[in-house]
């Protein structure tokens, strides 16, 4: 890492003008969700990915309990 600021302007134009679903990993319909739903067991769940998610969001929608 170089820390000069140098890469700003690459990841400025990376980035700049684009939404979160395009510029990153994004599944619409969770899969994972469904598994752990139909499952009827109750786990624990820590949702670390880096950027939007909707597992937290769409496993209470199910009846998930916080």
């Amino acid at each position: 890492m170089r820390g000069d600021g140098a890469g700003d302007t690459r990841w400025d134009t990376a980035y700049g003008g684009k939404g979160w679903k395009e510029v990153a990993w994004f599944q619409e319909n969770l899969r994972l969700q469904d598994l752990i739903v139909a499952s009827g067991v109750p786990v624990a769940i820590v949702d670390v990915g880096g950027g939007a998610s909707a597992l937290g969001v769409r496993l209470l929608e199910a009846g998930s309990e916080m």
